[in-house]
């Protein structure tokens, strides 16, 4: 008999599962913004929701489906940070694509997150002497 791995092929240890309100909308949109690629989709027998579909960024695999508030699946704010070359085209991408970045509806350039990790560094003692990585393998 055939071993069976506990990890399924071209999967990692930990895949995210996102509920949305709006998964085809939001899944034609990780592909615009993101590069993402639709991997499976299973919409519900009015074919207006997905009960469940996959997507790849890069190497990592998302699930994804509708929110179903009557089974309790409800749309949650979720974060993606994504690593890889050429980081500010990929940005410059994702604004195109009508990515709104922060609440208060401010894009945040990948400079500004440096910045913002430069100053915890220099006044927060706990994280002094730390590598942190941001972004594409920019190190401070």
């Amino acid at each position: 008999m055939a071993k069976v791995s506990a990890i399924p092929e071209g999967l990692h240890t930990v895949v995210p599962s996102l509920v949305l309100s709006n998964c085809s909308e939001a899944l034609a949109f990780f592909a615009k913004a993101l590069g993402a690629v639709e991997t499976s989709r299973a919409p519900d027998p009015s074919g207006k929701k997905i009960w469940h579909a996959s997507f790849k960024i890069g190497d990592s695999t998302f699930y994804c489906n509708d929110e179903f508030p009557e089974m309790g699946a409800r749309a949650r704010p979720a974060s993606f940070w994504i690593y890889g070359e050429a980081i500010d085209a990929r940005f410059k991408r994702a604004v195109e694509a009508g990515a709104k970045a922060t609440p208060l509806k401010r894009v945040i350039e990948p400079d500004d997150v440096s910045s913002a990790i430069l100053a915890c560094i220099t006044h927060l003692k706990a994280s002094t002497g730390s590598r942190i990585v941001v972004d594409g393998g920019r190190h401070l």
